[in-house]
């Protein structure tokens, strides 16, 4: 399953680290390239926008 957050403040980062953690295919993005980058860094994959990302749900 792929899943998708847009937005990683307090809560899609939390979320989306979880859900890293226990193996699950997730792609983040942000106003902030910065937070995108180091979600990457833990094993996310980083999209560059909402219309590239396949199967990205928006978390805000």
């Amino acid at each position: 399953m792929n899943i998708g957050f847009i937005g990683l403040g307090n809560v899609g980062s939390k979320l989306s680290g979880s859900l890293i953690r226990n193996g699950h295919d997730v792609s983040v993005l942000d106003l902030n390239p910065d937070l995108t980058a180091q979600k990457a860094i833990t094993g996310a994959k980083a999209a560059n926008c909402a219309a590239n990302s396949r199967n990205l749900t928006a978390q805000r």
